[in-house]
């Protein structure tokens, strides 16, 4: 499945990192670098989302992070305050570690269930599988149809259940603690990533949102009539 727009804009997101190392991310006011912003329903062209949660995103849908990243923040207005430019840095670095070590605390949550939970886990799996390799034994020397049934039925049972609940903490400890150390990988990335504040004329960005606006609805109108008969 393809979504045409969504697509395009994450490969133009994706090529400008990989080859200026650059994130750019345009807000309203300096404030939506941390805050969400108001969703009007009507006028507004952008942005939906924090400055910061746009940001992460991009970097989290990478396979592999960058060692470097400039967070390049566009902001729709006519004057930027170099004192508000320095407060909303420290709040940015300061929001970003608190968030890696978050994220890499939860992984460790996760993954020390996993390991906690492993030994009594096979325990358990290797009382099931016994009861499994028992009852399938025990069908070679049981002459009764409804008796075999029975034997075969808790010795699946017996089979899956040693499976699963030796899975499940296997699971956690070597998979599920991943993308929350991700999640921590891309907040430390993004703690000491290089900050650079630049001001977008309001009518600038109205206009280039009404001609993509444009673009799109003659785009959709030609595929209309390539469509009809």
């Amino acid at each position: 499945m393809r979504l045409a727009g969504v697509d395009d804009s994450l490969e133009l997101a994706d090529r400008r990192l990989e080859r200026d190392g650059v994130i750019e991310v345009e807000l309203s006011s300096v404030h939506e670098l941390l805050s969400e912003p108001q969703i009007e329903p009507l006028g507004r062209s952008g942005p939906y989302e924090s400055g910061v949660a746009y940001v992460s995103s991009v970097l989290e849908s990478l396979r592999r992070l960058p060692e470097r990243v400039t967070v390049r923040v566009v902001v729709d207005g006519d004057s930027l305050d170099e004192r508000e430019q320095a407060d909303a840095e420290a709040a940015f670095r300061d929001y970003c570690r608190f968030r890696a070590e978050d994220s890499w605390r939860q992984a460790m949550i996760v993954r020390r269930t996993g390991a906690r939970q492993l030994p009594r886990a096979l325990v358990i799996a290797a009382f099931a599988a016994a009861l499994a390799a028992a009852c399938g034994s025990l069908v070679q020397n049981v002459n009764g149809v409804v008796f075999k049934a029975i034997l075969y039925v808790i010795a699946g049972i017996g089979a899956i259940a040693a499976w699963v609940i030796t899975w499940l903490p296997i699971e956690e400890l070597f998979f599920d603690w991943r993308p929350q150390a991700h999640a921590a990988a891309v907040f430390d990335l993004l703690r000491h990533s290089r900050l650079e504040f630049q001001r977008q004329a309001g009518r600038d960005r109205q206009d280039r949102h009404s001609t993509g606006q444009t673009a799109t609805g003659q785009t959709a109108a030609r595929a209309g009539a390539g469509r009809s008969p």
